[in-house]
């Protein structure tokens, strides 16, 4: 099975996406439940933070 890498050039919700696919894919493979969206959303979020949410709180944070 292929290893996730978190791609930079991509948005962190292309970035999940295809994480969630490759993961319920392999979880397939050992005959586990495949995750909801809301499920792997949590695990996902817990391993990659949202690059652009540093700004939040921040000078940086784009006021609109």
């Amino acid at each position: 099975m292929k290893e996730f890498q978190y791609n930079s050039n991509l948005s962190h919700e292309e970035n999940f996406n295809r994480w969630l696919t490759m993961s319920n894919k392999e979880r397939g493979e050992f005959k586990q439940k495949p995750r909801t969206s809301e499920e792997g959303r949590k695990v996902f979020d817990s391993m990659y933070k949202d690059p652009s949410g540093w700004k939040l709180g921040t000078m940086w944070n784009k006021q609109t």
